[in-house]
């Protein structure tokens, strides 16, 4: 939610933003008004005038992740799972199913480009949400388009949140969880 309220809100502080304010994005549908809440604050958001696009949401996600990470050479010869918000999107986007399984970074890249030609007024972030973790993920870590990656909801009947991902992948490469 940090992340679709920064890129929402130009990367304001949440108290800097008025509740009266209106947040625009490239990286909502068309056409589209509703409500954000983030934190105690609620937003009324929409659309640009003109319009939404995949390369102008894109763009503001790419500077968005470039203000905060930093390069993980690491990551681009290790195994790489995903998890949580991770999961929901790539299976709220249909590029895996109700299990997880394996897919590409490119994959959130096909699927945000997909979104933007094909928008879902029931789901308006899902655009903005692709968008932002192909960027993170490409941009921000520096995993190449092409990169495997285990995308998956629990381990041992346990739902994992996303940042346990790296201890996971940590302990598996020890022989300590599977």
């Amino acid at each position: 939610m940090s992340a679709r309220f920064s890129l929402l809100s130009d990367n304001r502080n949440p108290a800097d933003v008025l509740n009266t304010t209106i947040l625009t994005s490239p990286c909502l549908p068309n056409n589209f008004s509703g409500k954000f809440r983030f934190g105690s604050h609620k937003y009324q958001v929409g659309s640009l005038t003109n319009g939404s696009s995949f390369s102008a949401c894109l763009k503001d996600a790419v500077n968005f992740v470039d203000k905060y990470m930093v390069d993980i050479k690491e990551l681009s010869n290790a195994d790489i799972y995903i998890f949580s918000y991770f999961f929901d999107r790539a299976k709220d986007a249909g590029i895996i199913g109700r299990s997880g399984g394996q897919m590409t970074v490119k994959d959130f890249k096909r699927a945000a480009r997909h979104y933007f030609s094909n928008p879902l007024l029931d789901h308006p972030y899902l655009g903005m949400d692709l968008t932002y973790i192909y960027a993170l993920l490409h941009d921000g870590y520096h995993i190449r388009s092409n990169k495997g990656m285990e995308v998956i909801k629990r381990v041992k009947q346990t739902e994992i949140s996303w940042a346990l991902g790296s201890a996971f992948h940590l302990l598996s490469s020890m022989g300590l969880a599977r």
